[in-house]
């Protein structure tokens, strides 16, 4: 659990200075560092800094003031809130004068308490994080990855899920959510472009039985590293496990075709989510005719969107109209630590009372769709009808022979090769899936 400022009743009749100065004191680091605590044991004063960051030579901190003595001028608990130049003596000296004054406690050396808290600040960002051996960081139980309808979402680091418009991302990501809510993940969900009654309306169709899965929502309206603050401090009073960001493009501070936005954009994120949230974000793709629109599957934008995330699907859409279900295919593009996943199929029916979720085979429904399948779960589909040459395969698939033939000797857990003879050439076939016992 983190550190909370303090709460214990303290007596009012409390004008000792000396306690001041020769009580045990105590400073922590709040999360990753994001802010420091630093309190007087038995005495009620506690200092606060937050929204730590340098500027050039000097340090700069918000620094909250709490205060329960006795005719102290105070807000809700707070002798003052401030940004100062820790690094100056001269500013912390005047911070110190301003404290007193306020407190009206001038019995209380200000001066020396603000300088300690000011110089353990001081020591504790130059010192940054201590190097460990990566053989005795702490294990993880459950670092691993979500399964929504066959998307793999990981439980810490970043998803992404990037299409074009009307490809039905937004409502997938409420419906992930949901989800993974019905499994006792805490959940949210951070909205730049739509307001709380259309995903309320969604729930309510997604799940219509009278259970609503518990998301919250946060709607957003400034740039995300402007928000991070105070998106962090509800998650943590929330216990959120996972989030998802709808979308990318408009919680950007500057154009997200620039790499120190999605740079500044991951730091954000990352400090939302802390070391205890897995997070997907939604994005638009490059439009035809844009530069570098050929072959794009990935964010709108830097390179480095696609770069940072740990799991990225690219998502395609179809629907025939006349009542028939919307069908996605969801295509496993961006990997790491994870094997080649097969693409996923999504099948969303949109009736007048609910919207059914499911998934569907894209051989069957959606042949079009198909086409963008990895090559080798391509290959599994043309012969579950039985063993096909290489040429045969390669001319059905639309693929080059040399690649049906890597593809084959890769996958041996797949395929397996069946030797010809008396005219008869090489086939390729499935590897037979014996039941175990």
């Amino acid at each position: 659990m983190s550190p909370q400022p303090s709460t214990a009743p303290i007596s009012e009749s409390w004008t000792d200075a000396a306690p001041a100065i020769s009580c045990a004191r105590e400073f922590v680091a709040v999360g990753d560092g994001e802010r420091y605590l630093f309190t007087l044991k038995g005495v009620p004063i506690e200092f606060e800094a937050e929204h730590i960051r340098r500027k050039g030579d000097d340090l700069y901190a918000q620094i909250t003031v709490r205060c329960r003595l006795h005719g102290a001028r105070t807000y809700g608990g707070l002798l003052t809130v401030s940004t100062e130049n820790i690094s100056s003596a001269y500013t912390r000296a005047r911070f110190a004068s301003i404290l007193s004054k306020q407190s009206q406690a001038p019995q209380i050396d200000w001066t020396r308490l603000v300088d300690e808290f000011g110089i353990r600040l001081l020591q504790a960002e130059a010192t940054g994080h201590p190097s460990v051996l990566l053989s005795e960081t702490p294990d993880r139980a459950d670092d691993g990855y979500y399964d929504v309808l066959g998307v793999k979402l990981p439980m810490f680091g970043t998803a992404g899920i990037y299409a074009k418009g009307d490809s039905a991302k937004s409502l997938f990501g409420l419906y992930a959510l949901g989800e993974l809510a019905n499994r006792g993940v805490p959940v949210a969900f951070l909205d730049y472009e739509w307001d709380p009654s259309p995903h309320k309306r969604r729930q309510a169709l997604l799940w219509p039985d009278g259970h609503r899965p518990p998301i919250r929502y946060i709607q957003c309206t400034r740039p995300l590293v402007q928000e991070a603050d105070s998106i962090r401090r509800d998650f943590l009073a929330h216990g959120i496990r996972y989030f998802a960001i709808d979308s990318i493009a408009p919680a950007c501070h500057d154009k997200p075709e620039f790499s120190d936005t999605a740079i500044s954009f991951n730091r954000a994120a990352r400090y939302v989510a802390g070391t205890q949230a897995g997070q997907l974000w939604l994005g638009h793709v490059v439009k035809n005719g844009q530069p570098g629109s050929e072959g794009e599957e990935t964010f709108f934008g830097s390179v480095f969107w696609g770069n940072l995330i740990r799991c990225g699907w690219f998502v395609k859409a179809q629907s025939s109209g006349d009542g028939q279900p919307l069908i996605c295919a969801f295509h496993h593009r961006k990997r790491n630590g994870l094997p080649q996943l097969p693409s996923v199929g999504i099948s969303i029916q949109f009736e007048a009372d609910r919207i059914r979720v499911n998934r569907c085979d894209l051989d069957d429904r959606a042949p079009d769709l198909a086409a963008g399948q990895p090559l080798w779960q391509r290959m599994v589909a043309g012969l579950r009808q039985g063993p096909r040459s290489v040429e045969d395969l390669a001319e059905e698939l639309g693929a080059k022979p040399d690649a049906i033939k890597k593809a084959g000797q890769r996958g041996t857990r797949l395929f397996t090769k069946l030797e010809g003879g008396y005219g008869v050439p090489a086939r390729l076939a499935l590897v037979e899936r014996r039941p175990t016992s």
